[in-house]
């Protein structure tokens, strides 16, 4: 089927004793903050694996086999029946060992059944997936290339063939979604003559979906009949799951504008379209008109950066508060108070050259034991974006923190938006220390992290950098511990 597209100080003791610390503690997180000048060199073979995860933004984990089931971390490398499951707000990137890339959007499961690659006769590779639930997108490697015949992506009830290409894929229990974006790919729904476990598309059953026209195809599992449908907006993900599980049978839309007084009237006529199955023969189906939808109404963000300073009496009201070099204000400070009242009765913990997180002094430097794992959610939080024209806060629209005491690691991840920058995502992790620091295990020069937990591990807090096209941003959060 040929279808498409888918800045003074005095010298009192206070303070001259805050300075000796404050150095100290600069010297032992420099290592956390430091900037890497290698750089990490484009994966075009894995030591061990398949594949590698290159990038991450939320919550996602992998299924090994035999029960064990691990929380993904950047620089993962994938093997051979290992499944991906991603959160509700969590996507995936992998690169493989032949240069294919695969996307797991939210709420995705996508299992690697098999991937050999033969570098030295890749027409003899095979690869294997199986879509279970959610969306992703796939762009062929060296592997699918060279052996289209041994690639094939299984979904709940659809087999996916490619003939060299960049596609989409939405799959859910009854229904199957699909576009194009290059190439080609071979769609069937599993028959008497497309099955699960076969290798390849199903040539003698499937219908060829090409890069040429915006346009999705689906498949039920009630009728097994492949239907055309227009893109319902511009992002991909979005426009497949606008019209995955619905049932969009043939018929004629009614669409109606109101011009001044005058009432307009518009019918969408249904077409029926002759497509090419993949053995060259030739079939005739509908081209149904998507039905028209309301604009969602958006829900208002959540306030994590503040409209303007919190007073300095509600800021200490808690275990950890950040503390600034500068006497004063600037106009992009929201979360921060002087270093002398942070300094109060508390110790520094991580600094960088404009602020430090205070912590309270107690007899032991050590985090309780037997925390396990332990979710916080964001309570505040400010981050600027500087360019060579200045400086401007940032919107912080979410995040996550996630830190496991047994095992003495943590993940992250915030949102962020800017009408110079768009949407920018920091995602991070690595190892927690005893006296409760925490920092990333690969400090690269385009991010870097430090943080520090409250003692009872209650609170959190960490300060970010993040290096970006347009410029950079930096930023500092407040966590609680999630009830």
């Amino acid at each position: 089927m040929k279808i498409t597209d888918i800045s003074k100080t005095d010298s009192s003791p206070a303070l001259r004793n805050f300075a000796i610390s404050f150095m100290a503690i600069v010297l032992l997180c420099l290592p956390c903050l430091a900037v890497s000048a290698q750089t990490v060199a484009a994966t075009s073979g894995l030591s061990a694996g398949i594949g590698e995860v290159t990038w991450l933004l939320g919550k996602a984990w992998v299924n090994h086999g035999g029960g064990k089931r691990e929380r993904i971390h950047q620089g993962m490398l994938l093997s051979s029946a290992d499944v991906i499951e991603t959160g509700s707000n969590a996507h995936v990137h992998v690169r493989f060992i032949d240069n294919a890339l695969v996307s797991v959007r939210p709420s995705s499961r996508l299992e690697i059944l098999r991937y050999e690659y033969r570098a030295d006769a890749p027409a003899e590779s095979a690869v294997k997936f199986n879509l279970q639930e959610g969306i992703t997108r796939a762009i062929s490697g060296d592997a699918a290339k060279s052996a289209r015949g041994n690639f094939r992506l299984n979904t709940p009830i659809a087999a996916i063939g490619v003939r060299g290409t960049d596609f989409v894929v939405s799959a859910r229990e009854q229904t199957v979604s699909a576009l194009v974006n290059e190439g080609a790919i071979i769609v069937a729904a599993f028959s008497s003559s497309c099955f699960a476990d076969a290798l390849g598309p199903c040539n003698s059953s499937g219908v060829e979906l090409t890069g040429e026209t915006s346009q999705i195809l689906q498949i039920s599992a009630s009728s097994g009949t492949p239907v055309l449908l227009p893109l319902p907006g511009s992002d991909i993900p979005d426009a497949l799951m606008a019209v995955a599980g619905t049932d969009n049978e043939p018929a004629s839309v009614e669409s109606e504008s109101q011009d001044g007084n005058e009432k307009l009237a518009e019918t969408v006529t249904v077409t029926a379209v002759n497509l090419k199955l993949a053995d060259d023969s030739v079939t005739t189906i509908t081209q149904t008109p998507l039905q028209p939808q309301p604009e969602p109404v958006p829900e208002p963000l959540p306030e994590f950066t503040p409209d303007v300073a919190i007073a300095e009496p509600e800021l200490v009201n808690r275990q950890l508060v950040w503390g600034r070099f500068s006497e004063s204000r600037t106009d992009n400070e929201r979360i921060t108070t002087s270093f002398l009242t942070a300094f109060e009765n508390r110790k520094t913990t991580v600094a960088n050259n404009q602020y430090a997180l205070f912590r309270p002094e107690q007899d032991t430097q050590l985090v309780q034991r037997g925390l396990g794992v332990v979710d916080f959610s964001l309570d505040q939080a400010q981050a600027v974006f500087s360019n060579g024209n200045g400086t401007s806060l940032m919107d912080v629209q979410g995040g996550e923190l996630s830190i496991d005491f047994n095992l003495n690691r943590y993940y992250t991840s915030l949102s962020l938006g800017h009408d110079i920058t768009g949407d920018v995502g920091f995602s991070d992790s690595g190892r927690l220390y005893g006296g409760g620091y925490f920092h990333s295990d690969n400090v690269s020069a385009a991010e870097s992290l430090a943080g520090a937990v409250s003692l009872d591990g209650a609170e959190a807090g960490y300060l970010f950098r993040k290096l970006i096209e347009a410029g950079s941003i930096e930023g500092l959060t407040l966590w609680s511990r999630a009830p």
